[in-house]
């Protein structure tokens, strides 16, 4: 499985899921097969009823490489939703045994311990909670945009789940239709949980995992999302995220809500500050000057926060923008944005669009409620 935290530049890889390969046969055709029971189902079309704001489930991971070998190996997940989440890699199936690695991630902070090393510290751009699937928000518009396809009912642990075929496995993050030879299976159940997953490549099965224990009632002490140490400063290569006025437009040229969107507030109001990859371009590289502040791309971004759920508005020259989404999705009518690219995601929705103005300029708005929210909140934005 693998785990990124992009804006804060963490990749985590962790492979594992389960040693059984069950396989159905149809005139001489091998499918694999979920291994929950199959249940019937109900009439009407499945939805989410519940989002839990805190959970904890823990996974057997099984990874089968080319030559058949199986590894197998736990991951213990926290999640404290919108924000906060700890993911605990394990030797073994569960319970597990040595710890692989371990992640934490609050606010535009976060800390990943191997094992045997010390803990790395960084920051980045705010996010929600690393690793958390928000069906609760996407899962309508992955279905609409032909992304997940419904399939049949099973259940796993007791809990009954609705499975998609979709194109990639969640653990990418990225979003494609499923192709005939290449194709992950996921069973969602009615809290917008993942119980069960398998992704086949090319007609051979890749992985498998399995929630063994979940508990969506949970309340994790803060203490838990600890992390201790600091992040590095700019002049060593880190970001900075600092806390700003909310009171005015940081910057002419900003796009701003007169109000926060219905039922939120304002988290807080941040300048992000990066380290300025070499111009590549020229035969002319900038360097760092002993004693001088490095070159730096700063952008901006607002928070605002509604009990479990996050919209994330971040802006700035275009020089400075992240990475949009490079598959699915489509374009959408964002008032004075302009033209916009919206794409539906596992871990929430997006909307990114470059408006025409005197500086070139980027709005990304993203967030853990269904596109047509986020295009709402889009529309509201102006100058």
């Amino acid at each position: 499985m693998i785990i990124r935290a992009s804006a804060a530049g963490l990749v985590l890889v962790a492979v594992a899921v389960t040693g059984i390969v069950l396989v159905e046969r149809d005139g001489g055709t091998t499918h694999y097969s979920l291994t929950g029971k199959k249940v019937a189902t109900p009439a009407g079309t499945f939805s989410i009823s519940l989002t839990p704001s805190a959970y904890q489930a823990v996974y057997r991971l099984d990874s089968y490489n080319s030559t058949g070998t199986v590894t197998t190996t736990t991951q213990e997940y926290t999640i404290s939703r919108p924000f906060n989440a700890k993911i605990v890699a394990k030797v073994g199936a569960p319970p597990g045994g040595a710890t692989n690695f371990s992640i934490i991630g609050t606010l535009g902070l976060y800390s990943q311990t191997s094992a045997g090393s010390a803990p790395t510290i960084s920051r980045g751009a705010p996010q929600t909670s690393l690793g958390d699937y928000r069906f609760d928000a996407a899962l309508n518009d992955l279905i609409a945009q032909g992304l997940f396809v419904a399939r049949e009912r099973r259940q796993v642990l007791g809990r009954d789940c609705q499975v998609y075929r979709t194109g990639q496995a969640l653990e990418t993050f990225s979003v494609a239709a499923p192709a005939a030879d290449s194709y992950a299976d996921v069973c969602i159940d009615s809290s917008g949980l993942v119980l069960e997953e398998m992704t086949v490549l090319a007609n051979k099965i890749s992985e498998r995992r399995i929630v063994t224990k979940i508990d969506d009632t949970t309340k994790p002490a803060d203490s838990v999302f600890a992390i201790t140490g600091a992040p590095p400063t700019l002049a060593d290569g880190g970001q900075e995220l600092n806390p700003i006025s909310a009171i005015s437009a940081p910057t002419p040229g900003y796009w701003l809500l007169d109000a926060p969107p219905a039922g939120y507030e304002l988290q807080g109001r941040y300048l992000i500050r990066v380290p300025a990859a070499p111009d590549t371009s020229t035969s002319t590289t900038t360097t760092t000057v002993a004693g001088q502040a490095p070159p730096v791309k700063e952008s901006y971004v607002d928070v605002y926060v509604n009990a479990d759920k996050a919209i994330i508005i971040e802006q700035g020259p275009t020089a400075s923008e992240p990475t949009t989404p490079a598959s699915g999705g489509a374009e959408a009518d964002a008032g004075g944005l302009g033209t916009a690219h919206v794409a539906a995601g596992v871990v929430g929705n997006t909307l990114a669009a470059t408006p025409q103005a005197t500086v070139p300029w980027f709005v990304h708005v993203t967030g853990t409620v269904p596109l047509v929210e986020l295009e709402k909140v889009a529309s509201s934005l102006h100058i």
